[in-house]
């Protein structure tokens, strides 16, 4: 009898959704990388640069200098943590890029079979082409967690 209810258990928590094994692996951040086409350098985190903004593919920034140089991607580093290592096999987040104004979505990409070495961090990057005249919302879920980022692209004379 034991084992009936047993295997009835098991059963019905891999049909059920909502009732899986909480993640170990913790959304911690999100940072947005410009990829500088002259220099083949990617930026530091745009969206902790006090007054950026980009404007006809190039970038400003209080106190940074970016010289001429121009973008046409935008790498999205989202990090991941837990308490050591570990692998997560089904889906660990959803990353969503969407125009701001007009909220159609650019990218939905599924973060999934994530592992995290000993050291408890893993980043997970996104490349993103061709949007730099949109201004974008970057969204990452996972679990209770929500993070966005606003890019504030222009075009235009």
């Amino acid at each position: 009898m034991m084992r009936l209810l047993t295997r009835g258990l098991i059963s019905l928590l891999a049909v059920t959704p909502g009732l899986a094994v909480a993640s170990t692996v913790q959304l911690s951040s999100v940072s947005v990388h410009l990829f500088l086409t002259a220099s083949g350098t990617f930026t530091d985190d745009v969206t902790a640069m006090k007054g950026f903004g980009a404007r006809n593919f190039t970038p400003f920034a209080d106190g940074q200098d970016f010289g001429h140089d121009t973008f046409h991607a935008v790498l999205v580093k989202v990090a991941f943590t837990s308490q050591g290592e570990t692998f997560e096999k089904g889906q660990v987040a959803q990353l969503t890029v969407s125009d701001s104004k007009t909220g159609k979505v650019i990218l939905k990409r599924s973060i999934a079979g994530l592992y995290v070495g000993p050291g408890g961090r893993s980043v997970v990057p996104v490349l993103i082409n061709g949007h730099e005249c949109q201004e974008l919302r970057v969204e990452v879920k996972s679990g209770g967690t929500t993070i966005q980022r606003q890019l504030p692209f222009k075009c235009g004379e």
